[in-house]
C-alpha cells in the first residue's frame, strides 16, 4: 500500500471516527490527567480526548442521555429524561479497531465514585466500550479509564472531567 494511499485511509478513519464521537457527544471535554509514565500526544476537542500512545490510539467522550439520538437511546436501554450519562471509548491501531479490556469508574466533586459496567458494542465497521452513568441535573464528573490493548505489555490509563447542566449537556 503507497504512503498517500494509507494518509488518505487515516484521514478517512479518522473522519468516520469524529462523526461516530459527535452521535455520542456534546459539550466541552477537559483533559486533566492521561497515561502513567508513557509519553502521549493528547488532543480535545468538543464532545472528545483522542489520547495517542505506543502505537494505540483512544477516544473517550461522554455525554448525557437526553442528548443522544433515539437509536442510541434504544442501544443502551436509556430514556432521554434518564438522569444517565453515556461514557464511550474506542481503541484503535493503525486505521483497525483493537480489541480491549477497558475498565471505568466516575468521581463526582464530592469524591463519590462509581464503578461502571462496561460492555462491548459493535455497531457497523465500530467497535467501543461502553457504560453508563448516574449524574445529577447539574455535577461535574471525572472519568477515570484504564485500557489494556489485546497484545499491549502495559494499561493505559485516562482521566477527563466532563461539566453536565448549566449550559452543558
Amino acid at each position: 500500500m503507497t504512503k498517500l494511499r494509507q494518509a488518505l485511509l487515516a484521514a478517512q478513519t479518522e473522519s468516520r471516527l469524529r462523526r461516530l464521537c459527535s452521535e455520542f457527544c456534546a459539550g466541552l471535554i477537559i483533559a486533566l490527567a492521561l497515561v502513567g509514565s508513557s509519553a502521549a500526544a493528547i488532543e480535545e476537542a468538543p464532545g472528545y480526548v483522542r489520547v495517542s500512545t505506543n502505537g494505540y490510539i483512544i477516544y473517550a467522550s461522554a455525554v448525557r442521555a437526553g442528548t443522544l439520538p433515539e437509536e442510541s437511546l434504544e442501544r443502551h436501554d436509556l430514556s432521554p429524561a434518564d438522569h444517565a450519562v453515556l461514557l464511550n471509548v474506542t481503541v484503535m491501531k493503525g486505521d483497525r479497531h483493537i480489541e480491549a479490556q477497558v475498565h471505568a469508574r466516575a468521581v463526582n466533586l464530592a469524591q463519590q465514585v462509581e464503578e461502571g459496567h462496561v460492555r462491548e458494542t459493535r455497531a457497523n465497521d465500530f467497535l467501543s466500550y461502553t457504560c453508563v452513568f448516574d449524574v445529577a441535573p447539574t455535577e461535574v464528573l471525572r472519568f477515570e479509564i484504564r485500557v489494556i490493548p489485546k497484545g499491549a505489555e502495559e494499561p493505559i490509563d485516562i482521566e477527563f472531567q466532563e461539566p453536565f447542566g448549566l449550559g452543558h449537556p
